[in-house]
């Protein structure tokens, strides 16, 4: 069956060639239809990075410092993009990231041993990494700068289109996690009952909708790692 939809393929492209070689207008339509749809890609990447750089530079004036328990769980946070990734997962929200710390005291997460307190603060910090990193390896690695401008001359103007649905699919879920988990961590007092944050931090974690958009998202920059290449 392979061989046989490889020969159809073959004989596909083979006719199209022949009806651009014979219709040089096909062609020249072509090539128009090729050059907007990557202009909608390219505007679309460029929108996203130019909202995040701006962001992250406003954080970066700012001078905080978080005290965010990230050398507790070396190798995972080892490396300043995983770190970068908990904050970019409130888009560098102050009050967000100062509720984060407050949270993270009041838990005993002195032990070496993944159970109890330490394992609940590591579990909340990697999710919010695994929020940002899909998105961020989809712009950042993806579709960077030397891949969008082979993309301009290898792809059809339809295999580029589905590249844009899916980073603007992406981009959509994104805001909607971003959205709901700064809410959701605002929410949760510091100075309340030990018990309760527990309660709060593993509804966080164990909410459908949360797993199921960064699911989405994951397969999303599997699509478009495939279409690009």
């Amino acid at each position: 069956m392979k061989r046989i939809a490889l020969m159809f393929s073959m004989c596909v492209m083979s006719l199209i060639f022949i009806i651009l070689a014979c219709d040089p207008m096909v062609f020249i339509k072509e090539m128009e239809s090729r050059d907007r749809a990557y202009a909608i890609l390219r505007d679309t990447v460029l929108t996203y990075k130019k909202r995040v750089i701006s962001l992250f530079d406003d954080f970066q004036k700012l001078s905080y410092e978080f005290n965010i328990p990230f050398e507790k769980f070396i190798p995972v946070f080892s490396l300043p993009d995983s770190r970068n990734n908990v904050y970019a997962a409130f888009e560098y929200d102050v009050a967000s990231l100062e509720r984060l710390v407050k949270i993270c005291e009041k838990f005993d997460i002195t032990s070496d041993m993944m159970d109890a307190d330490t394992k609940l603060i590591y579990d909340l910090l990697y999710l919010l990494k695994e929020i940002a990193e899909p998105i961020d390896e989809i712009i950042n690695v993806h579709l960077r700068d030397e891949h969008l401008s082979r993309i301009s001359t290898t792809r059809s103007a339809s295999s580029i289109s589905v590249i844009t649905v899916a980073l603007r699919d992406s981009i959509t879920k994104e805001r909607e996690l971003v959205f709901k988990i700064k809410e959701r961590i605002l929410a949760i007092d510091p100075a309340g009952i030990k018990q309760v944050i527990v309660i709060q931090i593993r509804d966080i974690l164990d909410d459908g909708n949360i797993n199921a958009n960064i699911r989405f998202i994951k397969e999303m920059a599997r699509r478009i790692s495939r279409a690009v290449r």
